[in-house]
């Protein structure tokens, strides 16, 4: 494993695309606790775009040769699913810490290979979901934790985006359209909900698709703590996701689009009797403009924590093991579409 007794975490970058440049270096640059050291992508044009951008004096169209040479103390590794998991695989096998964008691959097998790479070779592994580390739901985390809000007991989770589709084929691994949903963007979904609510014990799951065309899904979810749940998807639709999250002592908080968050509390009622009807009166918290980084939402964040603990010597969160949940959460989901039955993940 690489060690390092400096404040900044030495990061090689894998990877130079379009998500990658605009995205993930973009907000590593603005880490404090990051020093991007070497950028490597097999279009050599990319990676030569990548390091005159952000001023990093080594590019590679070979990461073999980047890790040799410039012995990082992490890699970032961003790209398709088919071109991450055998890289991070690798990499975490090597003893290397690895930051990886979701979804880290597109089988629980798969991701299994990403947990025992990283538990043979002694590295961490992080996979970027960045809704969890948005500032709105560590908020509403904080809040949950409370002793007023009580145990988490119910929650609506949606996700509305433009799409995929249809089919993603090529470098997803020629998913059809349900799955390319699923894995591209349900994947941010079920990773946050279980930041809030904890293990996915069954879900049963029906969907407006075929083959070749994805309009929406919902999923009923029982938790292993014994809450409930309904997740909401659909294409075809502007961004728009977030969370309703109730509690047994009656808290209620709700977060929006990665921007806000509104919470309330009891008495709910205006009399002995009667209930009152009229609109509870929420605190709203909106911590947008102070959000850091390139496009907000939690990169920054994500990415500020990924360093920290591999300086300190902690596992980051969302882990390999996150990864690997995630996706059987996943492959449930669409398998209880197929078969009409509810499914236990994994």
């Amino acid at each position: 494993m690489s060690t390092n007794n400096s404040t900044k975490l030495r990061l090689g970058f894998i990877g130079c695309g379009r998500h990658s440049s605009r995205t993930i270096q973009s907000n590593a640059h603005l880490a404090e606790e990051i020093e991007l050291i070497a950028v490597c992508d097999r279009d050599e044009s990319l990676a030569r775009r990548a390091a005159n951008r952000w001023g990093v004096k080594a590019h590679y169209t070979d990461f073999a040769e980047m890790v040799e040479k410039e012995s990082p103390d992490a890699v970032a590794v961003v790209g398709p699913p088919t071109m991450m998991q055998p890289i991070t695989r690798e990499m975490l096998g090597r003893g290397i810490h690895v930051f990886t964008e979701k979804p880290p691959a597109l089988s629980s097998e798969d991701a299994m290979e990403l947990v025992l790479a990283s538990e043979d070779g002694g590295a961490f592994g992080m996979m970027g979901t960045h809704w969890r580390h948005s500032q709105p739901a560590r908020k509403a985390r904080e809040v949950m934790s409370g002793e007023r809000f009580g145990e988490p007991s119910h929650c609506y989770g949606s996700f509305y985006a433009p799409g995929p589709t249809s089919n993603s084929g090529g470098e997803w691994g020629n998913l059809d359209a349900l799955n390319s949903y699923l894995f591209q963007q349900a994947v941010h979904l079920v990773d946050c909900t279980r930041a809030y609510m904890g293990e996915v014990e069954e879900v049963y799951a029906s969907a407006k698709h075929t083959d070749e065309t994805f309009d929406s899904c919902s999923v009923t979810v029982s938790f292993a703590n014994g809450a409930t749940g309904v997740l909401s998807m659909a294409s075809r639709s502007p961004y728009w996701f977030g969370h309703r999250l109730f509690g047994t002592g009656g808290g209620v908080i709700e977060t929006r689009n990665n921007r806000e968050i509104s919470k309330t509390g009891p008495p709910y009622w205006s009399g002995e009797n009667s209930p009152n009807y009229d609109t509870h009166a929420f605190q709203n918290w909106s911590p947008a403009e102070q959000s850091g980084g390139y496009h907000g939402g939690g990169y920054l964040e994500e990415l500020t924590q990924f360093a920290q603990c591999v300086l300190s010597g902690k596992q980051p969160v969302a882990s390999m093991v996150d990864g690997l949940r995630a996706i059987q959460v996943l492959e449930a989901i669409s398998e209880s579409v197929r078969s009409g039955k509810p499914i236990s993940p994994g």
